[in-house]
C-alpha cells in the first residue's frame, strides 16, 4: 500500500476513534442522552463526525499533491542531467569529428604532397640530365670549336642546376631533422650582399637584367653566414628567373627598429594575389603543371623562410602580377 494512503486512512481512523471516544465520553461520564441530543440539533454532531474523513481526506490530496511534486522535480533534475550528459557526448562527438576530419585532411594534403614531391623532383632532375646527354652526343660529331665552347658552357649551365636541386633538397633534409643549427658568428650582411651580387654579374649581364644595389652601411649581425649567403642565392635567383629581358633587380639593406631589413625587388613577371600566402610552404609551385615554364623545386622559398626564422628574425613578400615582385627578410643587429 502506498505511504500517502496508509496516512490518509490513518488520519481518518483517528478522526473516528475520536469521535467514538468524544460520543462515550457524553454518554457514559456527563449522562447525556446521545439521542435526544442527536434528534434535537443533528447538524453540529453531523458535522462534527464528518470532519475526521473529510479531514483525512484533505490531507490526503495534499500529502498526494506533495509527493507528485517530489516525482516531477526528480523527474525534471533527471531530465536536466540527461540532456547536460548529451550536450556533453554531442560536444565530444563534435570535436572527435572535426579531430577525425582536419586528420583526414592532413592526410589527403600529404599524398598530395607527395605525389607533387614525386612530380617535381622527376621533372626537375630529369631535365638538367636530358640536355647533358644530348649536348654529349652532339660533342661526338661536332668539329668546331666555338661550337663546342657553346655546348659546353650550356651542358655546365645544366650541372650548375642540377646542383642547386640537389643542394636545396640537402638542405631542406638537413633543416627537417634539425641537425643544423645556424653557428652564428659576426657577419655584415652589406659586404655578404656585395659578394653574392658578384656571383651573379655573368648571369645578369647574359639575361640583359640591371643590378641596382642600395647599400649605405655596414650592418653588423650575428648570423650563419653562409646559410644566410643561399638564402640571398635564392632570392637572387628567383629574381632572375622570373624576370623579363631588360629588366632590372634591386638588392637594399637598411637598419630598421634594431634589425637589418634585406629586401631584394625584380620586375618580372609577378604572383598573383591568391597564391602570395602558398609560397613559403614546401614543394609548392605557382605553376604546378608538368610542362610549366620556369623549372625549380618549389623548395627554395620554404628553406629561405626556415632559415630566417632559425635566426630570429621575419620573411615577407609583396607582388603585383605583371609588375614584379618584392621579396624582405629581417635579421637582428648586433648589440654594440
Amino acid at each position: 500500500m502506498p505511504r500517502t494512503h496508509g496516512l490518509a486512512i490513518f488520519i481518518m481512523s483517528s478522526g473516528i476513534l475520536l469521535n467514538v471516544v468524544y460520543w462515550s465520553y457524553k454518554h457514559l461520564v456527563l449522562k447525556v442522552n446521545v439521542y435526544e441530543e442527536l434528534t434535537a440539533d443533528p447538524l453540529p454532531h453531523l458535522l462534527v463526525f464528518l470532519s475526521a474523513p473529510l479531514l483525512a481526506f484533505a490531507g490526503y490530496l495534499l500529502i498526494k499533491e506533495r509527493r507528485l511534486r517530489e516525482h516531477l522535480e526528480d523527474a525534471n533534475a533527471s531530465l536536466r542531467e540527461e540532456i547536460e550528459r548529451r550536450a556533453r557526448t554531442e560536444g565530444e562527438l563534435r570535436t572527435t569529428y572535426a579531430e577525425l576530419k582536419s586528420a583526414y585532411l592532413e592526410l589527403k594534403n600529404i599524398d598530395e604532397l607527395r605525389s607533387n614531391i614525386m612530380a617535381n623532383i622527376s621533372h626537375e632532375m630529369r631535365t638538367p640530365i636530358a640536355v647533358v646527354r644530348g649536348i654529349l652526343e652532339l660533342l661526338g660529331s661536332e668539329e668546331d670549336p666555338e661550337k663546342r665552347r657553346e655546348l659546353i658552357e650550356i651542358a655546365q649551365k645544366a650541372l650548375a642546376r642540377q646542383n642547386f636541386i640537389v643542394e636545396d633538397l640537402l638542405k631542406a633534409g638537413k633543416l627537417e631533422k634539425e641537425v643544423e643549427a645556424p653557428k652564428m658568428g659576426d657577419v655584415d650582411i652589406t659586404e655578404l650582399i656585395q659578394e653574392v651580387s658578384e656571383e651573379f654579374l655573368p648571369l645578369l649581364k647574359k639575361e640583359g637584367l640591371k643590378l641596382n644595389l642600395v647599400l649605405k652601411e655596414s650592418l653588423w649581425t650575428s648570423a650563419d653566414a653562409e646559410q644566410i649567403r643561399h638564402v640571398l642565392r635564392n632570392l637572387m635567383s628567383n629574381a632572375v628567373k622570373f624576370n623579363r629581358p631588360g629588366g632590372s633587380i634591386t638588392v637594399e639593406a637598411m637598419p630598421r627598429e634594431g634589425k637589418a631589413e634585406v629586401c631584394v625587388a625584380d620586375t618580372g613577371i609577378g604572383i598573383p594575389e591568391d597564391k602570395l600566402d602558398k609560397i613559403f610552404e614546401r614543394f609548392y609551385q605557382v605553376d604546378p603543371s608538368p610542362t610549366r615554364r620556369y623549372g625549380g623545386t618549389g623548395l627554395g622559398l620554404a628553406i629561405v623562410k626556415e632559415i630566417v626564422e632559425a635566426h630570429g628574425g621575419e620573411v615577407w613578400v609583396s607582388s603585383k602580377l605583371g609588375e614584379g615582385s618584392r621579396f624582405c627578410f629581417t635579421l637582428p643587429l648586433r648589440p654594440d
